[in-house]
């Protein structure tokens, strides 16, 4: 399912109706918090489709989420 802007920014407000003004992270396997900031949301040009990145470059909003536990997410 693909997910635009839009889908998002509702989905964050729908959720702050409900429980208020929480904060966005990462949770871990573990359930531990590890913060992010603004910083770890951007634009990366350069994506491509495909499990290998061997399709169809475009445009998509990276969100840059730690890397947490043993093994990579």
């Amino acid at each position: 399912m693909t997910i635009y802007i839009d889908d998002a920014i509702a989905k964050l407000k729908e959720i702050r109706e409900k429980e208020g003004n929480l904060e966005v992270c990462k949770v871990g396997h573990y359930g531990e918090i590890n913060e992010m900031s603004t910083y770890d949301i951007s634009i990366y040009r350069e994506a491509r489709e495909g499990s290998w990145g061997e399709g169809k470059k475009r445009p998509v909003v990276d969100l840059c989420v730690p890397d947490i536990g043993p093994e990579p997410d």
